[in-house]
């Protein structure tokens, strides 16, 4: 009976298919790993007065969150003069040197699979897969949730 159950539901899907199944984009103008090869680099003006290192960035990457910038920092991807910045209220002046590495966030990285994501496969064929979702296993990335997801164990 259960098999029948299963036949049942793939054949039923499988005509019905095109209708539910949304393509994930391939082709992206950047993908997380584009972002963390691209290094930007800043050379203050003589002129420019003593400020704090997140603030300058900010000003100069109008595209990005101070927020983020400070993260940046935090984590090692900004370095002054060719030393590893960590210090967000560190003080630049004219004549630094600023080299910038953008590090993808959580969230960009959110739909990369992941192999350690533990799940059983009840059945599985061309135009169906059954699962045995464990308790507490989250479906897909949210805010707070942004790895270690079914989908991403998919």
């Amino acid at each position: 009976m259960e098999n029948l159950s299963f036949e049942f539901m793939a054949n039923t899907i499988e005509k019905d298919c095109d209708d539910y199944i949304e393509e994930m984009p391939q082709d992206r103008k950047t993908s997380s790993t584009d972002v963390a090869e691209t290094v930007r680099h800043f050379h203050l003006d003589w002129s420019q007065k003593t400020e704090r290192l997140d603030k300058i960035l900010a000003s100069l990457m109008d595209d990005v969150s101070r927020a983020r910038i400070q993260e940046w920092i935090r984590l090692g991807a900004v370095s002054v003069n060719g030393r590893i910045a960590r210090e967000v209220r560190a003080k630049v002046a004219g004549g630094d040197a600023i080299d910038v590495t953008p590090l993808p966030s959580a969230q960009e990285q959110a739909y990369g699979p992941e192999k350690n994501v533990e799940f059983r496969v009840v059945y599985e064929d061309s135009a169906l897969l059954v699962i045995d979702k464990p308790a507490g296993l989250v479906v897909h990335p949210a805010a707070g949730h942004w790895s270690g997801t079914l989908l991403n164990g998919l």
